[in-house]
């Protein structure tokens, strides 16, 4: 073999060497631009499971809640099935203006009871109103506090 074939072989090895490592390099950021996508899309599908728990999950549980009223009717019951859901709006950080559309709700309805004239019923309704009433207004009170003390010690909420 001549000097002149061994250095083009020399050449055309390069060349594929060099071409190996950019298909390598080229690779690795079509991997890396696959995961990056994959995550924001991760990202993505959690931010909307978390808007439909912010929504879905408290209606159900004040539906459940509304349920457990109709049932049980001791105080001591009643206590505590507002007392979980107190802590459940609290710390799940959901919005204590439901409670309050609750409230409202349920004025309206007792209204339309008392008109009706089921009068033992629209009182009854009344009371959960207040009970709600008075949850909405500690749960707002609660996110008050929490927003207060997040602004001093100059923490971001990173639920919102």
């Amino acid at each position: 073999m001549s000097s002149m074939e061994r250095q083009s072989e020399k050449d055309v090895e390069d060349q594929v060497q060099e071409l190996a490592t950019k298909l390598h390099s080229e690779a690795s950021t079509i991997r890396w631009n696959a995961l990056t996508i994959g995550l924001k899309e991760i990202k993505l599908r959690l931010s909307r499971v978390w808007q439909v728990e912010q929504i879905v999950l408290p209606l159900l549980l004040i539906t459940v809640s509304l349920i457990l009223l109709n049932v049980l009717m001791s105080f001591v019951c009643l206590f505590f099935v507002f007392f979980v859901i107190a802590l459940l709006f609290v710390f799940r950080r959901y919005d204590s203006q439901l409670l309050i559309g609750t409230a409202v709700l349920l004025l309206t309805v007792s209204a339309v009871e008392l008109a009706w004239g089921s009068a033992t019923y629209a009182n009854t309704l009344m009371e959960w109103a207040i009970y709600f009433l008075m949850l909405g207004i500690l749960v707002s009170f609660a996110e008050y506090v929490r927003k207060e003390i997040f602004e001093r010690l100059g923490v971001t909420d990173s639920h919102k």
